[in-house]
């Protein structure tokens, strides 16, 4: 799965690299208000979904969804970032815990690692649900971390992929301004299409 995934994710990136330049540059710019973050970041996500099953994006159909996508990417994005934060504050409660109790400090400072990783990795399919099934924020969540502890070893996979393109192209400098975030969303929705074939019988 991972490697046939790979594959596919870079033909269709070879493809439509055009596209994918043209999409994450007018991602970056209509970003740079910060605000419209919730609309972008799924907007840009059904766009590529749209290249992935072999379709040209529609803008009369992502303006159409916009409202939708900027409540339910609103909504995603605050949780996603409360939980991470919430998770990172409790890790530095515990390394100021260890001097004191340091057996119960490590003992749950492991149990919150695995959490958080697990949280992370999510992250791989929270868009993805959202735009293809529609669920409330609470129930992509939940579908979401179903996938991972259904996907464990695959899904660390893509996570250390993923880290390692953004690695690569934030070195190169121009990377995440020209492709880096429409590929990686390439990258999601081929695992995420090729996982729910593999759910619901196709191939």
């Amino acid at each position: 799965m991972f490697w046939r995934t790979i594959k596919e994710a870079l033909i269709a990136g070879y493809y439509h690299i055009g596209m994918l330049m043209v999409m994450n540059i007018l991602f970056v710019l209509a970003s740079l208000p910060l605000i419209t973050l919730p609309a972008t970041i799924p907007m840009l996500s059904a766009a590529v979904s749209a290249l992935v099953r072999g379709e040209r994006p529609s803008l009369k159909e992502l303006w159409r969804h916009a409202g939708r996508y900027y409540r339910g990417g609103g909504l995603l994005i605050l949780t996603t970032i409360g939980v991470t934060a919430i998770l990172i504050a409790d890790l530095y409660a515990l390394g100021e815990m260890k001097n004191s109790h340091p057996r119960a400090a490590y003992l749950i400072m492991g149990f919150v690692l695995c959490f958080l990783l697990i949280w992370l990795l999510m992250q791989l399919y929270v868009i993805p649900i959202f735009l293809a099934e529609g669920l409330s924020v609470f129930a992509t969540f939940r579908k979401a971390l179903l996938m991972v502890l259904d996907n464990f070893g695959l899904s660390l996979l893509f996570g250390m992929t993923m880290l390692a393109v953004i690695l690569l192209m934030a070195v190169t400098g121009v990377g995440p301004f020209v492709i880096m975030v429409s590929f990686l969303f390439l990258l999601q929705h081929v695992l995420f299409n090729n996982l729910m074939e593999r759910y619901h019988g196709h191939r």
